[in-house]
């Protein structure tokens, strides 16, 4: 079992530049395996989001705490791209969003990451016209999802 560094505990602070959700999911081990990759692997919902732009600060600030030593996420342009657990695709989190991401931390080897915070503080709302504008291009997204479904029943029962 090979362990990946492992990143924080830190806090990343900056705007929300994309999100996706994921549902969990189940991956089977792989055979002749050992450690992670060996069994089956359970991998949480969680939303990927890329923070930009960004800053980040270590989140110990204690006397005993050595901060030499901390890994910082995976950096994209000057933000940073997260993986954050949450159980639904509910909305929680969107894009616009200026959010903190207090603890933020992970760990792993070749078969996992686990990632985890302490908390999510939401400093500012994405805008309602930006929430707007993003419901409008999915409400055309799926209106012409359904005119090709319908096309297509259609050239199949004739």
């Amino acid at each position: 079992m090979s362990a990946s560094a492992p990143v924080g505990p830190v806090t990343i602070t900056g705007d929300i530049a994309s999100i996706l959700w994921f549902p969990e999911r189940v991956q089977p081990a792989v055979s002749m395996m050992s450690g992670t990759l060996g069994g089956d692997r359970v991998f949480p919902a969680h939303y990927r989001v890329h923070v930009y732009p960004a800053s980040i600060a270590v989140s110990k600030v204690d006397k005993t705490y050595d901060a030499s030593g901390v890994t910082f996420p995976e950096r994209i342009n000057d933000g940073f791209l997260v993986r954050l657990p949450h159980p639904d695709d509910d909305g929680f989190l969107q894009e616009g969003m200026k959010v903190s991401i207090v603890g933020y931390q992970e760990l792993g080897d070749e078969g996992e990451t686990w990632t985890a915070f302490d908390s999510i503080e939401i400093l500012s709302q994405a805008s309602a016209a930006d929430f707007g504008s993003k419901q409008a291009s999915v409400s055309e997204q799926t209106s012409i999802l359904k005119q090709i479904w319908v096309s297509r029943l259609r050239q199949l029962f004739q």
